[in-house]
């Protein structure tokens, strides 16, 4: 099998390398999220580089919000709003990392891969 630190170059060189990747300063996503049951629910994501991240989901009784402007963020809900805890705001600030590809091998110390566990069905 090939070393974590091999698989992670290849992956930042599917996607173009690091210097390819730092000419992006925004992106915008739009999709679908399936969660609850199955339900699907609309979902539009604005990044602006280098650590600003909007999210919204359209729920049927009002938009689920989440924002990051690269120090501290916040969730709402229709009628109820959440300040990042240092925990999220730190889970927050990777998903924010427009440059998260280059980035990685920095943000973990230690990357190992394993063989894939195949049940005996």
């Amino acid at each position: 099998m090939p070393a974590a630190e091999q698989l992670l170059d290849k992956y930042l060189a599917a996607i173009g390398g690091a210097e390819a990747l730092q000419k992006i300063t925004s992106r915008v996503q739009e999709g679908t999220l399936t969660a609850f049951g199955g339900q699907h629910f609309p979902m539009d994501v604005y990044s602006k580089a280098p650590d600003k991240r909007f999210s919204v989901m359209h729920l049927q009784g009002g938009d689920s919000v989440t924002a990051f402007d690269g120090k501290q963020g916040w969730l709402s809900v229709p009628g109820r709003v959440h300040m990042m805890s240092a925990a999220e705001n730190a889970a927050a600030r990777i998903d924010a990392d427009l440059y998260f590809p280059a980035h990685v091998k920095t943000l973990y110390q230690k990357f190992r891969v394993e063989p894939e566990k195949r049940s005996m069905s």
